[in-house]
């Protein structure tokens, strides 16, 4: 071989090198982060509107719960009860919908009191995060599972309110404390014990007694006589 046809078959050698190289650089093995993040970041993504939920499967319509929304003023979120119903054994279920953001929202905090329809204990109070972007056209549902046993019989009432709000900003909104709740345990009502008919009558004895005295003690001051003193 030549040295001319040498030097043309490395030449051609190093330029078919060169171009794997630049195809393989044009493939984006080279790409920096930013590149990567300029390719695969949303671009102009609708705002997210979720469907209804259907209702989950019940046994029975019985025993029906009760759920209400606490409005909170100036709360930069609106929430509503869609559906609240019983599923089976003691279980139940309500769906949330949230909407109607004032700003761009990244966390949302959900606090909800579980209290006894016949007011027999305490309620309790429990919180549901979501931690997930809104805008003001999301449009968001969340569900709140529930239960009622041996431990909370009766405990099928339910009270939800908007807790927190944290804005995009960084700044955060944090709702006033709660009202007053319909679900106070009344006072205990007195037991009479076993001498407690005794107890009544010698009270009734006494307060027999006492207002005999009392007459005793008015008509001795209407019978007294009357001293007259005779002029000097």
């Amino acid at each position: 071989m030549t040295l001319s046809a040498r030097a043309i078959t490395s030449g051609a050698a190093w330029g078919l090198t060169l171009l794997t190289l630049g195809t393989l650089g044009t493939w984006g093995g080279c790409k920096s982060a930013e590149d990567r993040y300029r390719d695969y970041a949303p671009q102009g993504q609708a705002p997210v509107v979720e469907t209804l939920p259907p209702p989950l499967r019940s046994c029975t319509l019985k025993p029906r719960p009760r759920a209400v929304i606490i409005p909170v003023p100036g709360a930069p979120l609106e929430v509503h009860l869609v559906r609240f119903y019983h599923l089976c054994l003691g279980k139940h279920v309500a769906l949330v919908r949230l909407s109607k953001a004032q700003r761009s929202l990244v966390q949302v905090v959900l606090e909800y009191e579980q209290y006894d329809v016949n007011g027999r204990h305490a309620p309790r109070r429990n919180t549901l995060p979501i931690t997930v972007g809104f805008s003001p056209q999301t449009v968001r549902y969340r569900r709140i599972h529930w239960r009622e046993g041996r431990v909370n019989p009766d405990e099928r009432g339910l009270r939800v309110r908007l807790a927190t709000v944290d804005f995009a900003d960084g700044k955060r909104w944090i709702a006033p404390p709660w009202p007053k709740s319909p679900a106070v345990v009344p006072p205990k009502k007195r037991v009479p014990g076993p001498l407690a008919p005794v107890d009544k009558l010698h009270d009734s004895i006494r307060g027999a007694t006492r207002s005999l005295r009392k007459r005793r003690l008015k008509m001795g001051k209407k019978k007294a006589p009357q001293i007259i003193k005779k002029p000097d």
